[in-house]
């Protein structure tokens, strides 16, 4: 059960509408109530801004997505002509249906970040170890195939489903698939190693650089073979797709394959989940805030904010929306810097936000 030690706790987790995933809906004040319950007043830029639901067609809509993988979830306050868009990230993205985290004594919510800078992810085909042996490689990220060959880059922070199509020397061919997580924090990390002798005894076991091993399971092409921290096996000849399932005592389950080559010709391919990430960021429960003005699109996580801050004032209970779910008021301060991608001009944004919230 989600528990919030404080008012600026409980915001700071459910800061945006949670009603219905990937459904927007409109939270409709009660009836009788003549002042708007939702308003955003401040400026933007040089622009005088005083959007209450209600009023010119603003209105309050929410809706809970995946941004390349992770939960964001986000509420819209405002019509045709302008509106704010406020999500924050979901974070313990490597724990199997984590629980919402708690927050205690926090009452400000940072914002995310992502600089023009090398890529979060990079793996080069002639870095590999067995490189001579490989002929190309065609990279699949989340079902879309990848524009250079041989070399793959991540630039955006996500949980992502990759996969290598290899092509041998001798034109034979094997894919491979791992789940790589890039700028949000691990809550465990390891690489998964081997070594295959003359004698074809497959030794292969878990080097954890974070969080401790409960138990792994070793698989051989989609069968298990072991349940021992580390895996020897003697195999037959040909080529074999070895996973380990590996769960650590803080709730994070994770399922590493490689390719083994028993036929041992140097067509192996590693544990490519960890060891390329380059740039370390980490987003979990920072937030982003977009704005959109006669069509353009401005962005928070594309400049600088770091001295920028949300400032929860207050939560109060609303009522139940359409759904049934239980509605909040969110009182407090934004102050961040926006800018969109078809210019270099930095617009500040400081407004006072009355936010519905809700419950999941």
């Amino acid at each position: 059960m989600f528990k919030f030690r404080n008012i600026a706790g409980f915001f700071t987790v459910a800061l945006i509408l949670i009603l219905t995933a990937c459904k927007k809906n409109e939270i409709i004040p009660p009836p009788g109530s003549s002042t708007p319950v939702f308003t955003a007043v401040g400026t933007f830029g040089n622009e005088v801004i005083n959007l209450r639901a209600g009023d010119d067609n603003v209105v309050m809509t929410t809706e809970s997505a995946l941004l390349n993988g992770i939960d964001f979830f986000k509420g819209s306050l405002g019509n045709e002509a302008f509106s704010i868009e406020i999500g924050v990230f979901g974070g313990d993205v490597d724990i199997q249906n984590p629980p919402l985290p708690e927050f205690a004594n926090q009452s400000t919510i940072s914002f995310a970040y992502l600089a023009q800078q090398p890529p979060l992810f990079e793996i080069k085909k002639d870095s590999l170890p067995n490189s001579a042996n490989i002929l190309k490689i065609d990279w699949e990220v989340d079902g879309v195939m990848q524009p250079f060959e041989d070399n793959l880059q991540i630039r955006d922070p996500g949980k992502y489903q990759v996969c290598a199509h290899i092509t041998f020397i001798d034109y034979s061919e094997k894919t491979l698939c791992n789940e790589v997580i890039v700028g949000f924090k691990p809550n465990a990390l390891f690489d998964l190693e081997f070594v295959i002798g003359q004698d074809h005894n497959l030794m292969a076991w878990i080097e954890p650089q974070v969080g401790v091993v409960e138990s792994v399971k070793w698989f051989q092409n989609g069968t298990q073979i072991s349940d021992m921290n580390q895996l020897n096996k003697y195999i037959q000849n040909g080529s074999h797709l070895i996973q380990a399932e590996v769960i650590f005592t803080n709730g994070v389950r994770s399922l590493r394959s490689i390719i083994v080559d028993a036929d041992l010709t140097g067509k192996n391919f590693f544990d490519f989940s960890q060891s390329c990430a380059v740039y370390p960021i980490e987003w979990d429960f920072h937030s982003k805030i977009k704005v959109r003005k006669n069509g353009i699109d401005y962005f928070s996580h594309i400049t600088p904010n770091a001295g920028n801050k949300i400032i929860v004032d207050e939560v109060k209970y609303f009522g139940l929306n359409p759904l049934g779910k239980q509605v909040y008021i969110l009182k407090g301060h934004v102050h961040v810097n926006l800018k969109s991608n078809a210019s270099l001009a930095i617009i500040p944004l400081d407004l006072d936000l009355s936010f519905g919230i809700s419950l999941k």
